[in-house]
Parts: structure tokens; sequence; C-alpha cells
């Protein structure tokens, strides 16, 4: 929606501008609010941020009433201290508390009661500028940390320096320390002992508000006193527990409809037992990434567990077969002829690294054998076989109407025959 500005009322209407502001630039802004659309390349946006809501910072740029203290009497008495409201990560921006843009279009909303206004009071109302006050951005690069805020005395860093980040797992960020390379003023802080540089601390996250516990509230202790007793996990039967909480799965999975379609079966102490474990299975995410991360690690477990029991079998095989003891006898023989050369028995390390060397090559070529299995669309048959799935069959069709097509277009293209027509011309493998 576009509003007329007053700036471009044509010639010859000025006298109109007070009437037409009175009218509509009062009531309606001139242009729609909206947040300013500076884009900041990725590559160039910071990526450790050392200033944060809460920190205590000066501004370097602007109006020097906005810089100093007591600008207006035409005196400054040192610099202003602002504390960071928030922050613009994508557009390396920084909001202060305080520092705000002297106008900007954004409509009020009018009181609830406003058809109980007089008409003094609605008519001033509707005269108002619809015009407040908002933070204004400024650039990270052009506000500085306050070190020490002693007033007019105030010690701000004018170059920062961190520690090197560590990587905290349980909040999965990145963690470090921010610490004064030069401040504006001395300062009375102790330095860090072994960068000899004061230390910044970060500001702390405001405490949770607890509120009193009204008639309607749920005690705390309430939600966590358990309602329900269970019977003891032992007494659940194997057929009952679920598929993915045992190795081997059970022949069917009845227990279910019975609990449903059966309501007198859940007074079963049993079932109430078992029903828990089923339901906690089925209700939760059953491709979540923490299951595929935890079947991942179990087969990677288990194949490393499968790998090192092989190689230990080996090489107790070759322990009690003698340790290659006959290799001696026949490499002397008239057979072998190995004249100038000198060998050795194997070592243990040697048997084991041979060892895991065919494991890893076996089982390199069975995921292969899977992989093209798989493409193929075919399905294990169970007893270490592969037959034609769904994807398979669909494949062979597939392949039969395209060698059908072709089939069809050679045959055409035998049988064709051309009409004699004007400028015409006989290939000679064709004469």
């Amino acid at each position: 929606m576009s509003v007329t500005h007053v700036d471009k009322i044509p010639k010859g209407l000025h006298h109109l501008e007070a009437a037409f502001k009175n009218k509509f630039v009062a009531r309606y802004p001139a242009r729609a609010p909206h947040a300013p659309k500076a884009f900041v390349q990725p590559k160039n946006r910071i990526k450790r941020w050392n200033i944060v809501p809460g920190d205590s910072v000066r501004l370097t740029v602007g109006k020097p009433e906005e810089k100093y203290n007591d600008v207006s009497v035409g005196v400054a008495s040192g610099w202003k201290v602002y504390k960071v409201a928030s922050v613009d990560m994508e557009r390396n921006r920084v909001y202060l508390e305080g520092l705000t843009n002297n106008k900007s279009n954004a409509v009020r909303q009018p009181p609830p009661n406003v058809e109980e206004l007089d008409a003094e009071t609605l008519n001033q109302l509707k005269q108002q500028q619809n015009f407040i006050k908002t933070r204004r951005p400024v650039n990270y690069s052009n506000v500085q940390l306050c070190v020490e805020d002693n007033g007019v005395d105030s010690v701000f860093a004018t170059r920062l320096g961190t520690s090197k980040p560590y990587w905290n797992r349980q909040a999965r960020v990145a963690v470090w320390q921010r610490y004064a390379a030069a401040t504006s003023a001395p300062t009375t802080l102790e330095p860090h002992p072994r960068r000899n540089q004061v230390r910044i601390e970060w500001p702390k996250a405001k405490g949770r508000e607890t509120f009193p516990i009204g008639p309607y509230d749920t005690d705390e202790k309430a939600l966590v006193t358990p309602t329900v007793e269970f019977g003891a996990p032992s007494s659940i039967p194997e057929t009952l527990i679920p598929r993915s909480m045992r190795a081997k799965p059970p022949a069917d999975q009845d227990y279910a409809d019975e609990y449903v379609f059966r309501p007198s079966a859940r007074m079963n102490p049993v079932m109430q037992a078992a029903m828990p474990l089923y339901l906690g299975e089925e209700l939760s995410p059953r491709f979540s990434r923490a299951k595929q991360t935890a079947g991942y690690n179990e087969r990677r477990r288990a194949e490393k567990e499968v790998r090192e029991q092989i190689a230990r079998d080996t090489v107790a095989q070759w322990e009690a077969d003698g340790r290659d003891a006959g290799l001696e006898e026949v490499l002397s023989t008239d057979l072998v002829n190995l004249d100038g050369l000198t060998l050795r028995p194997r070592t243990r390390k040697e048997v084991r690294e041979a060892t895991l060397a065919e494991v890893d090559a076996a089982v390199a070529k069975h995921k292969a054998d899977v992989a093209r299995a798989h493409a193929a669309g075919m399905v294990s048959d169970g007893m270490d076989g592969w037959v034609d799935g769904p994807k398979g069959k669909r494949l062979e069709r597939k392949r039969r109407r395209k060698a059908l097509k072709a089939e069809k277009i050679e045959r055409r293209l035998e049988n064709l025959t051309l009409k004699d027509e004007k400028n015409q011309f006989v290939p000679y493998e064709l004469r």
C-alpha cells in the first residue's frame, strides 16, 4: 500500500498541506514499519561474539551527546556507559539500552476504551503523532567493553584477547574466556598471572523467577511422586518384552491386541507391568537420530568384537601348530632352492595383522555384494542367499519392456518401405 507523502503535494495546492497533515498523516504512517535489511555475507559474520546481552559498553562513534555525559550543558564529563540489550549475529549489530532513534514509523494501538473517551481526548488521540522511539542498531566494531565501571573514570578495553575455546558437550556450545589486551586507562583490577591481562567476566544469567504456589497450582513434590506401581521386571515373561529390548524377537505380539480389545486383561499384573515397555517403545521416535546413532555404534562394537575374536583364535591356533616350526625343513629341501635368502618364522603381530587384513577384505567384499544385491532389487532369503524382491521384479519388467520396445523399433525399420519421390538417394551400402 502506497501513501502519498506531504512533500510531493503539487504546486498550487500548498493550502491543502495543513488539512492533509491533520486528516491523514497524523493517523497513518508515511510508510509501513520495517527492520533494516542490510545483509552481511556469511563469511563476513563474526564467528565468536565477545559482546553479549548484559555487558556494559561505550559507543565510539555518533553524536557527542550519545557518547559523552553532560554535553547539553557544554561540558563533557566522561563516556556514557550503555547496557547491551540484544545482539543480531546475522548482521553484526548490537542494540543498546537508551540509544534509540528519534522517530520510527510504528502505528500505536488505540486504547480499549476508545468509545468512552470524551471529544477533546479523542481529538488529541487523532491529532497526535504516531512516532515512537525504538532501539537503533550499532555495528559490533563501534562499541568497546567496559572493564571497570567507575562512572566518569570508567575503564574500557580498546583491544580484546581470548583463550582457546573448548567444546562443552553438556551445553553443546563452545566456551572461552575474554581478556582486555589493552585498556583506555590504567585499571585497579588484578591481571591474570599467566597472560598478564585483565579478565572480563561474562554477565551472569538471571535466575528463574519463582512465584508462590496458588490454590490452582500443583506442588512440585506431587509431580515427582509415583502414582502407579508396576511389578518387578523379572516377573515379565519373555514374549511380552518388546522386540528392540531383547535379542530374540517374539513369534507374535498378540498381547497388545489383547490389552486393547479385552479390558478384563488389563487387570492382569503381568500385563500391566509389560505395557509401559511396549508403549514407550511404540510411542518413541522410531527413526530418531539418537536411535540411529546407537544402532550404528552397536554394529561397530559387534563387528570389532568379532574381528578381535577371529584374530585371537587364529593366533592361538598358529601357536598350537608350533609357530611355523616346519618352515626351516621345507626351505632346506632342494625343491625350494632359496640359496642366499634368509627367512625367519612369523611373529604373533604379523600373524594377527595378516588375519585382520583377511577379515577386512572379506567384510568389504560382503558389503559390496549386499550393496549390489540391494541395487538390483534383491532381498535375503535368510540362508545367505538372495532372491528377487518387489524392486527386482519391477526392474525386470522395465528391462523386458525396454527390450520389447527396442525389438519393435528394429522390426519397423526392417519393414520400412519408402515411396518413390523426387530427389531420393539410396546409399551405396543398401544397393
